[in-house]
């Protein structure tokens, strides 16, 4: 059963009673749940369940059940009927009662599962669960990580419910409906008969450490009645008190939960607390917490003013100490559920308690920050500090220890607690640095190639360098997986490749003459690093039967051997014919005008052949190849031969090569 001052539930929970018909005379389930007997509606509505041969009316009856069972607490056996409202599919939400039954017995794997199916054979659901999906997915993905939240259940707790804690100068005030309260009054030491707990006191506990106090004792008669008195709070100076009660003398009240304040006299007594008016008296106020300066006063109510359940409401305290007329925390804040325990802390921070929004279960505690005049921007505190049950009421406290982000005191009442609610202080430390991960080592590539003024002939003007998109690049070794990548439009490809490799880039593309780079990795770095490996390829378009001059080619007078500094670029023709094996050449040489015709051609031809041989000392195969010496018939130079400049002559004199099939 829940607590009423969580819920303020108090016309149900005390005054009712009295005008209830005794167990024995109720006959059926549904006036044991309409009296709010909910452990005899579980059982009698089964009976009407197993009756029943209609699916919605078992679905409604199932409903109930699984109602009467989380009133209980007994959230087990509320679980297996949301599962048959979930089956027969006749119920709005039926499929998010389930999700959240399983949430509330911490299943969270299961119950993504069961998502994750209906939504797969009910695709039109997927807009309105989109965020429950996700919610879950990311708890899923989280609980693999180590938790950096301990939560301790306190020594002072009891076997009923303790719930509410505030902290002030190392003395801890909580509620509870412990048996054999010492409290003063005609309940003292009794238990409510509808509730079947004791009736609430506040009680105090001086610290001995974060987690051990000394013996709770309950306050002065003044704060604890024959009524529930519960959830007190002082302001900064100590002076003022206030809480709530439930109950009165008075015929039009004592059905509701109201706020009190009392004052402390010179001589440290306090005065007879009075109420504060802030609604009328048929409506439910309840869980105050002032500012830290004092001039605000929060707190929770039923009003019809709200969004739906119970909202937080806040009231500014006038020139004569009075608080004005409340007003709405805003639907940032208030949901159709329940908003419960409001905290504002010294950085103006607003932490509360919400069942109407996705999360672990029941309630979760929520901080919000305020801009403006309004609280936004509502954070889940995550899990471990929230739970599948209900975990409210948060009490912050200041470590000395800068490794705690957050820590205090909440409400809950998950398992594993020595009561229905316990209290217990948790401490939220700031996750240790996660080690760096290796060094990242990308290959970035570039390939391009000369961009002519006319496409098609290479002796044209060079305009510059254009990409070359779906260019063919292949790391051998090769990669995991496809060894094979290509450029996009902009002439670009990048990969990550492991550090420490090497690799030959070979990079094609047809109509083009293929190239080969060296790639190392082994460049040193630190984890963490990102290290990016720049390749710029300028791929040659094959002209087929136009002449490419091999530059730099020389010969002694009236010779055709290579001489020593001709062969850098003889090598580099052989490089190409080699990464190239499908192409073959004719290798041209030319002279200049000097000397006679007969003489120019054997000597060019001559010079071209030993070109040829050259390439294929080096491992060209001869049948690639052919040879031809032009003399001096075809000149690039058409001057007058005897007043060519020596540049000119140079210009003519030439080694060449012309491609002439792939």
């Amino acid at each position: 059963m829940r607590t009423l001052f969580k819920f303020l539930y108090i016309p149900a929970f005390i005054f009712i009673i009295t005008s209830c018909a005794p167990s024995a005379k109720i006959k059926d389930g549904q006036t044991a749940y309409d009296l709010k007997k909910y452990s005899l509606a579980s059982e009698m509505l089964q009976k009407d369940y197993e009756k029943s041969k209609d699916i919605t009316e078992q679905s409604k009856l199932a409903l109930k059940i699984a109602d009467s069972y989380d009133k209980q607490l007994l959230f087990t056996k509320s679980e297996e009927w949301y599962k048959k409202i979930s089956d027969a599919r006749v119920l709005n939400d039926a499929i998010s009662f389930y999700i959240n039954a399983l949430k509330r017995n911490e299943k969270y794997e299961q119950a993504f599962k069961v998502l994750d199916d209906y939504l797969k054979a009910n695709k039109a659901e997927k807009f309105r669960l989109q965020k429950d999906y996700d919610f879950l997915e990311s708890v899923l993905a989280k609980m693999k990580k180590p938790s950096h939240v301990k939560v301790t259940d306190l020594d002072i707790n009891s076997e009923s419910l303790d719930f509410a804690p505030f902290l002030k100068d190392n003395t801890l005030y909580f509620s509870s409906t412990r048996a054999g309260s010492q409290a003063s009054g005609k309940h003292a030491g009794t238990t409510d008969e509808w509730t079947g707990e004791g009736y609430t006191d506040i009680y105090s506990a001086q610290k001995i450490s974060d987690k051990k106090f000394n013996e709770p004792t309950p306050l002065d008669k003044i704060f604890n009645t024959s009524y529930h008195d519960a959830e007190f709070v002082l302001t900064k100076d100590g002076k003022t008190a206030l809480f709530t009660r439930c109950g009165s003398d008075e015929k039009n009240t004592n059905d509701y939960c109201h706020l009190f304040r009392s004052v402390k006299n010179v001589d440290d007594s306090w005065s007879a607390p009075d109420r504060l008016k802030l609604f009328a008296d048929t409506i439910n106020e309840g869980q105050a917490y002032l500012t830290p300066d004092g001039s605000e006063l929060y707190f929770v109510s039923d009003s019809k003013d709200g969004y739906g359940g119970k909202d937080i409401f806040s009231a500014k305290k006038n020139v004569s100490g009075e608080f004005e007329y409340p007003v709405n925390a805003g639907s940032k804040v208030n949901t159709t559920g329940d908003e419960l325990f409001p905290v504002i802390t010294e950085d103006n921070k607003l932490y509360f308690s919400s069942n109407g929004r996705i999360g672990y279960g029941g309630l979760d505690i929520y901080s919000s920050t305020k801009e403006g005049k309004i609280y936004s921007n509502i954070q889940n505190l995550g899990f471990a500090i929230n739970s599948g049950g209900d975990d409210f009421s948060i009490a912050l406290t200041k470590s000395k220890d800068d490794s705690v982000l957050l820590s205090g005191y909440i409400t809950s009442n998950r398992p594993g607690g020595k009561g229905k609610d316990d209290i217990y202080f948790f401490e939220q430390r700031i996750p240790p640095k996660e080690p760096l991960p290796p060094p990242v080592y990308i290959l970035k590539v570039l390939v391009q190639a000369k961009n002519y003024q006319d496409e098609n002939n290479p002796n044209s003007a060079l305009l510059g360098l254009k990409p070359i998109e779906n260019a063919t690049i292949e790391l051998v070794p090769a990669l995991t997986g496809s060894p094979f990548q290509h450029t996009d439009k902009s002439g670009n490809m990048q990969v990550i490749i492991p550090q420490g490799s090497r690799y030959i880039l070979k990079t094609s593309k047809i109509g083009y003459l293929s190239q080969e780079e060296n790639v190392d990795a082994n460049i040193p770095a630190k984890n963490g690093d990102t290290i990016v490996i720049e390749k710029i390829i300028t791929l040659t378009k094959i002209f087929k039967n136009v002449e490419i001059v091999l530059n730099n080619i020389y010969y002694d007078y009236d010779k055709w051997n290579i001489r020593a500094d001709a062969a850098q670029s003889l090598d580099s023709l052989v490089d190409i014919l080699k990464k190239n094996p499908t192409i073959k050449i004719e290798l041209t040489s030319h002279t200049d005008c000097r000397g006679t015709d007969q003489y120019n051609e054997v000597l060019s031809q001559k010079r071209a052949e030993s070109v040829v041989q050259y390439l294929i000392l080096h491992g060209i195969d001869a049948g690639r190849l052919t040879a031809k010496g032009y003399g001096e018939s075809v000149p690039v130079e058409k001057c007058e031969c005897t007043k060519c400049t020596e540049d000119q002559h140079q210009q003519n004199r030439r080694t060449a090569f012309k491609i002439l099939s792939e």
